[in-house]
């Protein structure tokens, strides 16, 4: 009992413990030699794109926080161009909602990041199609619930 008290007395605010840091920091140093940058403007690298798809990682959180940050003027452009192109959206739902519908998405693991940069955007895009009926979440709860009840 005194070991599972001592072990949730080390984890952060975030969940982490010191040696998920040292971790992080190895992958950190890690990608900055070994992991390129991937082509088509996005700042993220082949072993981050594994870490955010794969959401029972340790280090998930961290790799999800890194690529929002690093690419958040591009994802902000991006939900901008989406809104004026989605006119049947404006006043429903704002460019904050679509940006934080695409970080939860990425958090939750329902939003997978295709290894092929050039996909990437067409992701983020079907997230932020969805974000009025609660992200890709809600999409996945409305496709059970038909395969529960076929008639309706």
């Amino acid at each position: 009992m005194a070991k599972k008290q001592q072990k949730a007395e080390e984890r952060d605010e975030l969940g982490f413990t010191q040696s998920d840091y040292s971790d992080m920091q190895k992958l950190a140093d890690r990608e900055g030699k070994l992991g390129d940058i991937l082509q088509d403007g996005w700042d993220v690298t082949p072993e981050q794109i594994t870490l955010i798809n794969s959401p029972l990682h340790p280090l998930h959180r961290l790799a999800v926080i890194t690529f929002y940050d690093v690419n958040y003027i591009r994802l902000h452009k991006m939900a901008y161009c989406f809104l004026q192109h989605a006119e049947y959206l404006i006043g429903l739902i704002e460019i904050d909602d679509l940006l934080q519908q695409a970080f939860c998405d990425l958090l939750g693991g329902w939003l997978k990041l295709p290894h092929n940069t050039e996909q990437i955007a067409n992701a983020i895009y079907r997230c932020f199609r969805y974000t009025a009926v609660g992200g890709l979440e809600g999409v996945e709860d409305v496709k059970a619930k038909r395969t529960l009840c076929p008639s309706a």
